[in-house]
């Protein structure tokens, strides 16, 4: 398992699971929904409880999950290796 390196193909099969959820909630309106599934990811725009929630100004969300921002800079509340794993598996 690395870290970012790797194809692109390789990398999103990392992002696979059997359930497992994510949410970005952003402090203007009901966020997004991820959903780790062993076919792949699911995205649906909603609110509710996941396994990690990352929450902060969708600005910084979005430099967050594009790693141009640290993980520190949004409010990470649940699983936070599985958050450091969705991070060390998409953008590069």
């Amino acid at each position: 398992m690395g870290t970012g390196g790797g194809e692109p193909q390789a990398r999103l099969a990392e992002l696979r699971g059997t359930g497992q959820t994510l949410r970005l909630a952003p402090d203007d309106g009901p966020g997004w929904l991820v959903t780790r599934t062993p076919g792949g990811v699911r995205w649906s725009r909603a609110a509710g409880t996941a396994d990690v929630t990352l929450a902060g100004p969708v600005e910084d969300l979005l430099l967050v999950l594009t790693r141009r921002l640290p993980a520190d800079r949004v409010t990470i509340t649940g699983d936070h290796a599985l958050a450091q794993h969705w991070l060390a598996h998409t953008a590069a």
